[in-house]
């Protein structure tokens, strides 16, 4: 039997931290609940309405309107086969990953996991902590949800041990009891491959230019010299 141990989904956002957002926390979840059972070669997944809901206790209606939304943002495509829907991704990147040991508690509700997952690009880790330093009304410009249920998630995921200063500026994920922690060290070592990628590509750059001022130098001599003889 295959273990979820380690095993994660990833959802794409913005590369700019925008004050707008492209999508309601809610289509982020069902975007995840979806990308979970996608193949990796063909980047297509065809759950169903039902298998979704299972995952994620959204209504159908809800799912529907969020899988519209996704489409709309371009995050998807979807087309029929008899009765069977097919989601094609769309893969952008910038992503947040979440742990099948997350997507899958049972003890956090729908809007919680959704609150947590918009939420997670503006943590910061401390040691086993993912900390936000928004106050809710920050907080909930950026992620495009109501202040009033930021402030009911903070308070019901401190009653359950997931969050600690509920009340505060500071809010402290638990990350370790959200099952997020070793997503952490993969988000740590994506960012560094990043980075290399980015001072690979500068350095190419350099090394472009560089042969290009010599060329120039070489004709330049090569002109002076024909002259002087």
């Amino acid at each position: 039997m295959e273990t979820k141990r380690n095993q994660f989904v990833i959802y794409p956002h913005p590369a700019n931290d925008e004050v707008q957002p492209d999508l309601d926390p809610k289509d982020k979840l069902i975007y995840i609940a979806i990308r979970r059972y996608m193949d990796k070669t063909t980047l297509e997944a065809f759950p169903s309405y039902a298998t979704i809901t299972k995952d994620t206790s959204a209504a159908a209606k809800t799912i529907k309107k969020c899988i519209d939304n996704l489409v709309r943002e371009g995050y998807l495509e979807t087309r029929k086969e008899g009765r069977k829907i097919i989601y094609k991704f769309n893969n952008k990147k910038q992503f947040e990953p979440f742990s099948y040991d997350f997507l899958d508690k049972p003890d956090l509700s729908f809007t919680e996991k959704s609150y947590i997952i918009a939420s997670q690009q503006y943590m910061f880790k401390d040691e086993e902590e993912g900390k936000i330093n928004y106050n809710n009304r920050e907080l909930s410009k950026l992620i495009n949800m109501p202040e009033s249920t930021i402030s009911k998630c903070n308070r019901s995921l401190e009653r359950k041990g997931y969050l600690e200063g509920a009340s505060e500026i500071v809010k402290k994920f638990q990350l370790r009891e959200l099952d997020q922690l070793f997503i952490w060290k993969f988000k740590e070592q994506d960012e560094k491959i990043q980075k290399n990628s980015e001072d690979i590509d500068y350095l190419k750059r350099e090394l472009k230019r560089i042969k290009l001022e010599n060329e120039e130098m070489k004709n330049l001599l090569n002109t002076k010299n024909k002259y002087i003889i």
